[in-house]
């Protein structure tokens, strides 16, 4: 141990620098007190190693970085957006919750912000496309959620640029993705499916289904909560439809969470989704077998 006066050294005789020591087992560690006044510390195993990160934290210092940031992962920076995020439909929120607690908390999320390069954020979509097939609109999904996470990471000065930035486009220049052009059906086809549904003696109970929502316009979440009214005959009036009804996270178990499945009531995402549905012109034929 030094006296006052004299220079602490390392067990290699090389004069310690303030906020350095060397720990009993060999290695290093450079302690210091940040501008919010906590403690912070970082460890390494050689001084010329312990030196490079004290070289990092000045520079982050410089530009303005929190130093907490090196200890943040992203699954926290997510958790956070959570509580802060305001604007979206709850739907479309627990949508967003869904995939990324299914494809990215498990083990992509456990990275720290500190340390995530662009490469990182390439190899996880590729890692997605290439090894576990996910569809390009699911991709989409996982980007507008992470981008926006690191981007308020950003914001806050744990990172100082957004790793996430322009990999979803060289995704998708790097991969064709097959995407089929939607029609709708013609009066013959619609006539020919409902027939056939109608009469097989396996897929007649998915008769009501169809020939509701061909009839009325319905989508299928609306007709969740509509379709059993229709079919008895007890819905013949008009029905002002400024709601959608979607079971909450049905496959939630396998995503590891515990909240039970429910219903929830929520207006339509679009202007075009505020709309009137006539029942009255509509009237399901009975399914035969």
């Amino acid at each position: 141990m030094a006296t006052k006066g004299q220079k602490r050294k390392d067990k290699d005789r090389i004069v310690l620098k303030a906020g350095e020591s060397q720990r009993p087992n060999g290695t290093h560690d450079y302690r210091w007190t940040g501008k919010d006044g906590k403690h912070h510390a970082v460890y390494a195993k050689t001084l010329e190693e312990l030196r490079e990160k004290e070289a990092q934290i000045e520079n982050d210092a410089f530009s303005g970085l929190k130093a907490e940031a090196r200890c943040v992962t992203i699954n926290e920076m997510f958790d956070l957006w959570c509580q802060v995020k305001r604007g979206l439909k709850d739907n479309t929120f627990e949508n967003y919750k869904y995939m990324y607690n299914l494809f990215v908390r498990p083990n992509f999320g456990k990275k720290r912000i500190y340390d995530l390069k662009k490469s990182d954020v390439k190899r996880f979509y590729n890692h997605l496309v290439d090894e576990r097939n996910v569809q390009a609109s699911t991709v989409d999904t996982i980007h507008t959620v992470l981008h926006q996470v690191l981007q308020m990471a950003v914001d806050d000065r744990y990172i100082a640029n957004n790793p996430s930035d322009g990999v979803l486009k060289e995704l998708k220049q790097s991969h064709v993705f097959k995407t089929e052009k939607r029609r709708g059906l013609t009066k013959p086809e619609q006539e020919l499916l409902l027939n056939y549904l109608r009469t097989h003696p396996t897929y007649n109970h998915w008769y009501p289904i169809f020939a509701v929502m061909i009839g009325t316009g319905l989508r299928s979440r609306e007709e969740v909560q509509e379709a059993a009214k229709v079919h008895s005959g007890r819905r013949n009036r008009h029905r002002a439809h400024h709601f959608e009804w979607y079971p909450r996270l049905l496959r939630a178990r396998s995503a590891g969470w515990q909240d039970p499945a429910r219903h929830h009531q929520s207006a339509p995402q679009t202007h075009d989704g505020h709309r009137v549905l006539r029942y009255a012109d509509f009237r399901c034929p009975p399914r035969r077998g």
